[in-house]
Parts: structure tokens; C-alpha cells; sequence
């Protein structure tokens, strides 16, 4: 009698949680989905988190819900958890369950930060980077992404690199940079950045970006060669160093690069067929076909040597 006036309980807490068939979900997982939500409606903030992200992502048989999970996703959040601080920013920012609002999304963001998340640290930099929700402001950026390549965030570690290559001033720092090579070598990350290549470029770089107009960089791209022509390639993706943004020419001169065998301008086609950039449409044989590349070209030293070279 007593088993089953619990199974009774359980389909109806199971049904107002939005369990499509109770019946059949009398589990192990059910189980533990039900004494989550008691957990939460008693207000433990991490059982909030995980019964925000269930109705989120539909996990134990419930169906996705933004508006259910974001009241318990902001209950959590209320409670100062900074997982679920990030993930509320993360809700404002999508219009999850809520209305897009970019600047509230970068206020659950910082809190999140300042409560010591990694994934928000990483996007309130690419916020400050982005002009999203607040202004634009590289300095506060690097302060951010700095934070959160410092914690282990790859993320940030290839968004620093590609400011650096765009020419962020606030990116420049060469020691900053030893840095994030340095993590780059020591994870042996080749998904990030091309270690060798980058420090190649960071020792040619004063003279070829600094030093060198738009024309003379033009000159030195026709005649072949690859780091010049990517580095062209990045000129026109952003409008950066006195040449007008122009895709078209992005294209042209990171194809050049690319089929000139340098593996950042590689990387940088497989990422524009793969999000549709550079006036591009998506292209999944393109982003197969790079990909090979890439492995084809892929540097003959190890990581190990490239973190001996920076620790010279």
C-alpha cells in the first residue's frame, strides 16, 4: 500500500515537472530527477542549477522548457551560484526564456566573473571586444580574456590570439603573448593556434605591420609570400591599418595564404565555411577539405620543443 501511494506521488510530481509519460519513467533517473526538484523547491541553490539546466536541455525525459528553466536558472543565480550567474547572463543573451536584453546579460556576466567563473570571465571579454550590451573597450577586453586564459579557458586563449593578429593594441604585449603560447604549446593544442606559425609572426611583426604600409604589404603579398599574404587577409576582414573592410579580398589573399601552405590562414577558411564568414556560404566539404589540410600540414616539431623555444 505504502509503495503504492509513493509510485502515486512520484506520476504526479513526475507530471507536474513535464514528464511526457510518467509510466514509463519510473527509473533510476526519474528517481533522482524527482529528488532534485524537492531539493530545489526547498531552495537549494546547486539543485535550482540542476533542474534549470534539465528543463533547459531536456535531460531525465523532460521537455525543453526555457521559461520553466529560466526561473530556476534566476533562483539559483539570486543565490549567488556562479554557474548559474553565467547561464542567466547566457539566457538574456540568446532571449531564452526571457527577452534579449544585452546588457542585462552582461551584468549576470560580470557577476558571474566576479564570483570567480571561468566561461563568464571569457564572455564578458568578448563583450567588451564586441560591443555587446555596453561599449566597446579592447583594454577591458584583454583584462577579461587575460583572466580567463590565465584560468585555462581556451576560448579565450584563441579570441586573445586573434585580437593580436587583428592588431589590437591592447593584444601587443609580448609578453602576454609568450603567455598564451605558452599555454597553447604546453596543452598541445593545434585547434587554437599554430604555435610556430604565430611565433614566426611575432618576430616579423614589427617590421611587416608596423613599419610597412598597406601598398608595400600588397607588393610583398603578390610576390608570394604566405605570412604576408594572410596577414593581408586579416587587413581587409576588419578594415584594420588604413585598408577598407572588403570580404572579397579577405578571401582572396587567406586563399592565397592558405593554398601557400600557412596554417592560420587554413584555420581561418575552415572557420569562415564552417560559420558562413566572408560572405561565404556553409560548406561542409570545404570545412572537411581544410581540415585535411591542416592535418597534412600539420607542424613536424613537438609542443614540447615549441615551449623550449619560448622559455629561452
Amino acid at each position: 500500500m505504502i509503495v503504492r501511494i509513493l509510485n502515486v506521488s512520484l506520476s504526479i510530481a513526475l507530471f507536474w515537472m513535464g514528464v511526457a509519460d510518467p509510466v514509463r519513467a519510473m527509473d533510476a533517473n526519474q528517481l533522482e530527477l524527482y529528488m532534485i526538484a524537492h531539493q530545489a523547491r526547498e531552495g537549494d541553490s546547486s539543485a535550482q542549477l540542476l533542474y534549470g539546466l534539465a528543463c533547459q536541455e531536456g535531460r531525465y525525459g523532460l521537455k525543453p522548457d526555457y521559461k520553466r528553466a529560466e526561473k530556476w536558472l534566476q533562483r539559483s543565480a539570486a543565490a549567488k551560484n556562479p554557474y548559474a550567474e553565467m547561464m542567466q547572463g547566457t539566457c538574456y543573451a540568446k532571449g531564452q526564456g526571457v527577452p534579449q536584453d544585452p546588457a542585462q546579460a552582461v551584468k549576470w556576466w560580470r557577476d558571474a566573473a566576479l564570483d570567480g567563473n571561468v566561461q563568464a570571465e571569457y564572455l564578458l571579454g568578448k563583450a567588451y571586444k564586441d560591443g555587446f550590451g555596453l561599449k566597446k573597450d579592447p583594454e577591458q577586453a584583454m583584462h577579461w580574456l587575460s583572466l580567463a586564459s590565465d584560468h585555462g579557458s581556451r576560448d579565450a586563449q584563441a579570441l586573445i590570439a586573434r585580437m593580436y593578429h587583428e592588431g589590437y593594441e591592447a593584444a601587443q604585449d609580448h609578453d602576454l603573448a609568450r603567455g598564451w603560447l605558452g599555454r597553447a604549446a604546453a596543452n598541445d593544442d593545434h585547434e587554437i593556434v599554430d604555435p610556430m606559425s604565430v611565433i614566426n609572426t611575432l618576430l616579423k611583426y614589427t617590421t611587416m605591420v608596423y613599419q610597412q604600409s598597406a601598398n608595400v604589404l600588397i607588393d610583398k603579398a603578390k610576390r608570394g609570400d604566405p605570412t604576408t599574404q594572410y596577414e593581408l587577409g586579416l587587413r581587409y576582414e576588419t578594415g584594420a591599418w588604413a585598408v577598407k573592410k572588403n570580404e572579397k579580398l579577405a578571401f582572396y589573399w587567406l586563399n592565397r595564404a592558405a593554398h601557400n601552405g600557412n596554417r592560420l590562414a587554413m584555420r581561418a577558411l575552415q572557420h569562415a565555411y564552417k560559420f558562413g564568414k566572408l560572405g561565404l556560404k556553409k560548406d561542409p566539404l570545404q570545412v572537411r577539405y581544410w581540415a585535411g589540410r591542416l592535418h597534412k600540414h600539420a607542424p613536424s616539431k613537438s609542443s614540447r620543443t615549441v615551449k623550449t623555444f619560448l622559455d629561452r
